[in-house]
């Protein structure tokens, strides 16, 4: 019943799984590349990870995009059904840290 229930309700992604999220991400922290606002959702049977990838801010377009590829998918591998969302941001602008709340 309590699973029922919160397959109802707006709730994060249970511990297992955010550490299966955070095991995919792994990888990339030890490229350099950093990220926050990480959040997570269960709606009904469907799973949402949404994340800030911070990358040097000399980086293209194209290689920020790619990289952003690369991260979605690697979560989607590691829990098969979740819909993920990134954000680029550059590493050096202090805007960038000033942003990681939902009120922003």
């Amino acid at each position: 019943m309590r699973e029922t229930g919160l397959g109802l309700l707006d709730t994060a992604l249970p511990k297992p799984d955010r550490q299966i999220v955070a095991q995919a991400l792994q990888p990339f922290e030890a490229q350099g590349v950093q990220f926050h606002a990480i959040r997570t959702r269960v709606a009904g049977a469907r799973r949402f990870v949404s994340l800030h990838v911070l990358v040097p801010g000399a980086w293209t377009v194209k290689q920020g995009h790619d990289l952003c590829e690369d991260i979605e998918a690697s979560i989607a591998r590691s829990l098969p059904g979740t819909f993920v969302f990134t954000h680029l941001e550059p590493l050096e602008d202090p805007a960038s840290w000033a942003d990681q709340t939902l009120e922003r």
